[in-house]
């Protein structure tokens, strides 16, 4: 951000205007909320970039999300799956599905303690992307039914936030 200073005098002495001359501008990737990407299909999916095995991993975690937002709808993106809600895009979380395994990108501030939690649970954390603010979980099937109280209750608290 850069000011302009303005020295002005009155009657009652000096003083200092101060004018906005350039404001920030976030450079980088761009949101994955942002309607550029390109809307696909489910057939695009099964043709292109995963196995079914792991297109119904994200259709377990869509059910899991319907649980507590039933209003919820897929949303294929060429390079995730995400979601919609009241026809605007609602990314709290997102699904990678690949071909042996789905990456769910979950958007909830890091920390030590969630950190902890998720390695207690026995999840494969890859990382966490600071720029976007996102965990991202590699699933494995038997990952969704041994661990899906757990991953409800990630994914409601990323739901609750960004609500």
């Amino acid at each position: 951000m850069a000011l302009q200073l303005t020295a002005m005098e009155t009657p009652e002495g000096v003083g200092i205007v101060f004018t906005r001359v350039l404001d920030t501008v976030k450079l980088g990737l761009v949101d994955e909320d942002e309607t550029v990407f390109d809307i696909t299909d489910r057939t695009y999916w099964e043709k292109t970039k995963a196995s079914p095995a792991m297109l119904a991993l994200a259709d377990q975690i869509y059910e899991i999300c319907r649980s507590f937002a039933p209003n919820l709808i897929q949303s294929y993106k060429k390079n995730y799956i995400g979601f919609r809600l009241n026809n605007q895009p609602f990314n709290f979380a997102v699904c990678k599905p690949h071909t042996h395994s789905m990456w769910l990108e979950i958007s909830l501030p890091q920390n030590d303690e969630l950190d902890s939690e998720i390695a207690a649970q026995g999840l494969e954390l890859l990382a966490y992307n600071r720029h976007f603010g996102k965990y991202k979980i590699s699933l494995k099937a038997a990952d969704i039914q041994d661990h899906r109280d757990y991953l409800k209750t990630l994914l409601k608290q990323a739901y609750d936030n960004r609500s």
